[in-house]
């Protein structure tokens, strides 16, 4: 299964008076990205750092930074946040601390991603010695903490605090809360069942799902993982019928978005090919576990560890 980050976008919040032609140019490429078309976004995006000021830099940064990590290219996720952190350090912009924590709040994140909680924590407990004054700030830093908690182990705290975060989220009509509200649904989702909680998770995932779509298209990576996360949900609750329907459209989705050879692509397949199996389609099944197998046999890299199997957490 997979454990969703809320991202939040910086532009709609930060640099108010950065000039409309580099507000206009940033939408731009975050629609491209929502859209489901990351190369032109990251073009655009690449350009516009060309003459930024450090305050525009760094949210370019973020953003790249976020769009990278939606295509598992954590390393350079990583890069970018720690450039942006450098650029906004030089920014006289008077939302400059605002941009900082929310480059603090996302590479904490990431940090979580990788497996890397203490650095997580510790950058969550930095950003915190500001104070938050939106709820964009606010929102970020309790799903920081909650995602913190989940890969631990610690469901119930997890839970309590994704679940807190629904009513201002439900009533923001901003878009970086409709980003964050897909976020904190999937991962109430993915700690039902983790708890052994099928239907609950079912609920979940089907609310995140539908979220994604209406904000954001149908090919946004996220949606890929959702659905695939519904998949796992639908196959615990026994239900192999729907299970291999969300598993399909996952694929589909995934090798739209990522390409058909792409190891997340490959493991979703595989997924399906089980699911076929227990529905007694075990010839169709056999064809896709045994074309799946040949593609991972002729990738250079090892197989990508963050399936939709939940006897793992966050390992990528």
């Amino acid at each position: 299964m997979f454990l969703l980050r809320s991202n939040t976008l910086l532009l709609l919040f930060s640099l108010c008076a950065a000039g409309q032609h580099f507000s206009d140019k940033i939408l731009e490429a975050t629609d491209l990205q929502l859209k489901g078309h990351p190369a032109e976004a990251e073009r655009l995006m690449r350009a516009l750092l060309t003459n930024a000021t450090d305050g525009q830099a760094a949210v370019t940064l973020n953003e790249l930074a976020l769009l990278y990590t939606l295509q598992q290219r954590q390393d350079e996720s990583e890069r970018a946040y720690k450039q942006g952190l450098q650029r906004i350090a030089k920014s006289n912009d008077p939302d400059a601390h605002f941009v900082k924590t929310m480059l603090m709040l996302n590479l904490g994140g990431l940090y979580v991603e990788m497996g890397r909680l203490d650095e997580a924590e510790q950058l969550r407990i930095d950003a915190l010695t500001g104070e938050l004054k939106t709820p964009a700030e606010t929102s970020q830093a309790t799903g920081l903490r909650a995602a913190i908690l989940c890969a631990q182990g610690k469901f119930d705290e997890s839970a309590r605090l994704y679940e807190s975060m629904l009513p201002l989220l439900h009533s923001e009509p901003a878009r970086w809360s409709k980003i964050t509200l897909g976020s904190t649904l999937n991962n109430l989702g993915f700690i039902a069942a983790r708890r052994k909680h099928p239907e609950q998770a079912i609920r979940w995932f089907t609310e995140a799902a539908e979220n994604w779509r209406v904000i954001a298209g149908p090919k946004y990576a996220s949606i890929v993982w959702t659905t695939a996360n519904l998949g796992f949900a639908y196959n615990m609750a026994r239900r192999y019928q729907d299970a291999a329907a969300s598993y399909r459209d996952a694929m589909q989705l995934a090798s739209e978005v990522f390409g058909p050879g792409n190891q997340l692509t490959l493991a979703i397949q595989l997924k399906l090919a089980e699911a076929l199996k227990k529905c007694g389609q075990s010839e169709e099944a056999r064809q896709l576990r045994k074309a799946a197998q040949d593609a991972r046999r002729s990738l250079t890299t090892p197989a990508w560890q963050q399936t939709v199997d939940a006897s793992t957490l966050l390992k990528r």
